[in-house]
């Protein structure tokens, strides 16, 4: 589990280097989102993927990551509000989007890489 944390926390400086449709005033900001995000998912997101589990079966699981975008859109309006005014932005829903599946992605890798499963 911290490892996914640490995986969330990783993730967003890595989509604010690559992805051109996130931006942040610099890396040490961007890594605070991080833990923001990470925050958000520790708390928010198991309770919204069970209360949309009948919608991610109709879509063979991909409506979780519309709910991990949402989570990345409600992160980076918490952090223009109370942490730094438009010092981490996401362009649109689609971006967000792709935000969700990079984290998703390092968290997957992540779980793989420290599964105690022998």
């Amino acid at each position: 589990m911290i490892a996914e944390l640490l995986a969330t926390v990783v993730a967003i400086p890595l989509c604010v280097y690559f992805m051109e449709g996130v931006t942040a005033a610099n890396m040490e900001y961007a890594v605070m989102v991080g833990v923001c995000l990470a925050v958000v998912n520790l708390i928010l997101r198991a309770p919204l993927h069970f209360l949309t589990k009948p919608l991610g079966c109709l879509t063979l699981g991909l409506f979780g990551t519309v709910v991990d975008a949402v989570l990345v859109e409600l992160c980076a309006y918490l952090a223009d509000q109370y942490l730094m005014p438009r010092g981490f932005a996401v362009a649109s829903f689609l971006w967000a989007l792709g935000v969700a599946l990079c984290v998703n992605v390092l968290r997957g890798i992540m779980r793989l890489l420290f599964s105690h499963k022998h």
